[in-house]
């Protein structure tokens, strides 16, 4: 995976610490488009890279969390098919809500990242210790990230990150021998 070759220490240290794992949703697990049926009903699309990225985290003792402003059915479904606990929609604040979650599970700010793309996700970045953007975030959340992605939201983005973590933690090559 060329994009986890020659990271700085710094970094790698960083994403060694991480117990939880907490993304935006519209934009970082989705590529950011918004789809209505005629119905008026919201689809998603989720990329199937991610999801796997986010289950291996969870099996390898990282929490994963969605924090996000906006309140989808569908982000609901996503979460319950891969069995993630910490789902909050409707969150303004998303800062507040990540010091709280952190508060509830006994963590430290430096044991938890945050990936995003819009403005935002700016304030949970900045508290948490991974901050990371996707590819295609803006310009001032990809200043404030300690790493970004080459993949765009929706588009394996958040399976970087998951590799990223793993890989500072020691894990990567027992991930790699159990699907061989």
């Amino acid at each position: 995976m060329p994009y986890l070759t020659n990271l700085p220490p710094d970094l790698l240290a960083r994403a060694a610490k991480i117990r939880l794992a907490a993304f935006d949703v519209d934009g970082t697990l989705t590529d950011g488009h918004l789809h209505y049926s005629e119905g008026g009903h919201e689809t998603k699309v989720f990329h199937v890279h991610d999801g796997l990225g986010l289950k291996r985290l969870q099996a390898n003792g990282v929490q994963v969390a969605f924090i996000t402003a906006r309140i989808s059915h569908p982000v609901a479904l996503r979460a319950e098919e891969l069995d993630i606990a910490h789902v909050y929609q409707g969150q303004s604040d998303k800062r507040s809500c990540l010091l709280q979650l952190l508060e509830a599970l006994n963590l430290s700010p430096e044991q938890a990242a945050f990936t995003g793309d819009d403005l935002p996700d700016l304030p949970p970045m900045h508290i948490a210790g991974l901050a990371v953007a996707v590819a295609n975030a803006h310009p001032w959340v990809a200043e404030a990230a300690h790493w970004q992605t080459r993949l765009s939201g929706g588009m394996g983005a958040a399976r970087e990150v998951a590799d990223l973590i793993l890989h500072a933690q020691g894990k990567a090559d027992a991930e790699r021998e159990r699907w061989r």
